[in-house]
């Protein structure tokens, strides 16, 4: 696997991860955990946002 494809390896899954995350927060908006989600969403769109710098849709 070269550097590239782990990248995009690692795009996908954050991607995949803030779907998830956001559907868990729309399933039970009184999640007690909300705050941590929330932060973690937060944190993988940062990421994405640098990922897609080098690897554009």
């Amino acid at each position: 696997m070269t550097d590239w494809d782990w990248l995009r390896a690692r795009k996908r899954m954050f991607e995949d991860e803030v779907a998830e995350l956001e559907a868990t927060l729309e399933d039970d908006p009184d999640n007690p955990h909300r705050d941590l989600i929330e932060a973690d969403i937060a944190h993988d769109k940062r990421l994405l946002k640098r990922l897609k710098i080098v690897l554009p849709d």
